[in-house]
Formats: C-alpha cells, structure tokens, sequence
C-alpha cells in the first residue's frame, strides 16, 4: 500500500468532501482501496500465528466504508477522511476485535478490545472481572501493552461504579469503564519506513490477550 499517496487523496477528500469532487476522483479511490484490501490481506498472513480468526476475515467485510452515516450527525459530510478496518465478527464499533486507521494527517491508530459494547456485553465483562482479578491484572499490566498501548483507555467512564459493583473497591476504576479497549496513535515517521502490515500486526500481538480475553467471556 502507498501511504503517502492515499495521504494526500484523504487530504484532498477532506478539503473537496463532495459527491462531485469524489465522482471525479473515483478512478484513483478504487486504486487506492484495492491497495487497501491487499494491506488488510497481508496483516491476516502476518497474524495468523497468534490468533488463528485472522483467516476468517474478508478484506471487503472488515474494511470501513468511506460513505458516513449522517442520519443522525450534524456534519452532513458524505465522506470519511481516513481508511480503516475491524478486524471482528462484524463492524459495529462495540464489537471486540482489531482495529485500526489512517486518517488524512497521516496519522495511524491502532487497538484492540471491546470499544462500546452493551449493557448486558459489559456486566458479562466486569462480572468475569471480580470473579477473577488475577487473570485481568495480568493482561492489563503486561510490560508490553503498558508500554506501547499505555493501558485501557478511559475516554469513555461513568461517573460511579454501577450499583451491583460497588463493593470492589481496588477494581473501582476499571468497573466505571464503559469499553475494554486500547489505542494507540502513531505519526508517519514512526512507521512509515517499516512493513506496514507487519507494524500493525505487532501490535495487534500485544493487544490479542485482552481481545482473546474479552471473546472467551461474551
């Protein structure tokens, strides 16, 4: 995949984000998003060995469509300014799996886990959590996801702890937490040099225990 060229066209998208500007430039996004599949093709080669789903995922089926869904926004822009996939049963944001982006500054986002799932996913999680804090903590603080992903992501927190779970003290701030994921972002010239199928699929390997985990319990 040529980042640097799907960089500028995001660019481009971004500052002509029209139907007739995109009807005109549609021979080079189909370019670009073959690339794109054939990308997402290599990252399941080069992750199959820790987490054998990988060959279960269609490039077409993972991959984010580049039409957004403005029903309900007030951005009423027909189209997103980064390529991306989730690498999961299916592409709702709250499923747990692999994901990652490029947005139009070139910056690459990668994580894993369950970003929003429901209520019901979500008592399952944190339920399996009090049962067992041990397996949890391990995952959580591993040396290398600590160091590369920074821990789980608290973007998204209640306020208190749900009622049921009140008592956990010592697990209160992960019993606030309305996702179990973690993300990372990395400019170009962290890894624009490298294989960028083989980047992600490293850190894919340092996310897959807290993927695995979450899987097992929903």
């Amino acid at each position: 995949m040529n980042v640097e060229k799907t960089i500028k066209f995001l660019n481009a998208l971004k500052a002509n984000n029209n139907k007739e500007w995109f009807e005109q430039n549609r021979a080079e996004y189909t370019v670009l998003r073959e690339d794109f599949y054939k990308l997402i093709e290599d990252i399941k080669f080069s992750s199959i060995s820790f987490d054998k789903t990988f060959e279960t995922y269609n490039p077409k089926r993972v991959a984010y469509r580049i039409n957004r869904d403005v029903r309900f926004s007030k951005d009423k822009s027909p189209y997103k300014s980064e390529f991306g996939a989730l690498f999961a049963a299916n592409k709702q944001e709250k499923e747990n799996g692999y994901h990652f982006h490029i947005n139009s500054l070139g910056q690459l986002f990668i994580g894993g886990g369950a970003y929003l799932p429901d209520r019901d996913q979500l008592t399952k999680i944190k339920r399996k959590i009090v049962e067992d804090p041990d397996t949890f903590e391990e995952i959580i603080y591993n040396k290398e996801f600590d160091k590369v992903f920074g821990g789980l992501s608290t973007e998204f927190t209640y306020k208190k702890v749900p009622p049921e779970f009140n008592d956990n003290y010592e697990l209160a701030e992960y019993l606030k937490l309305k996702g179990f994921f973690a993300f990372k972002g990395f400019e170009f010239n962290e890894y624009g040099k490298a294989n960028l199928a083989e980047f992600l699929s490293e850190k894919f390997k340092i996310v897959s225990p807290l993927v695995k985990y979450i899987k097992e319990i929903l």
